[in-house]
């Protein structure tokens, strides 16, 4: 019978980016009260921190279909989420504006604007 693999040393799951030439643009914006580390999932399925993001404060970026990013708090690596899911893989640009990516505490969704 077939065996599970263990799972991954860093205890994140064993996902990896797609590569694509399709160039997407991302505002990744932080809605939580903590320092956010954006996380890009390479296509060995290692996680690559980006620039920490710092409290109500967001970043543009520019980012590829089919590429995939996690967040986690900078002092405790608790997992945050990205638009209400555990990952973000971003979308064709609709009507060439950059997609927002709200970044929040699990459980806690973007403030109404």
């Amino acid at each position: 019978m077939p065996q599970e693999a263990p799972p991954p040393p860093n205890g994140l799951p064993q996902l990896r980016s797609v590569n694509s030439r399709q160039l997407v643009q991302v505002v990744f914006c932080n809605r939580s009260p903590r320092t956010v580390q954006p996380l890009w999932v390479n296509f060995q399925g290692r996680p690559q921190p980006y620039p920490a993001i710092a409290p109500g404060t967001g970043r543009r970026m520019s980012t590829y279909l089919g590429h995939i990013w996690l967040f986690r708090e900078v002092e405790t690596d608790v997992a945050l989420t990205a638009n209400t899911k555990d990952i973000y893989i971003p979308s064709p640009n609709a009507s060439g504006q950059p997609a927002m990516v709200n970044i929040c505490l699990p459980g806690n969704t973007a403030p109404a604007r």
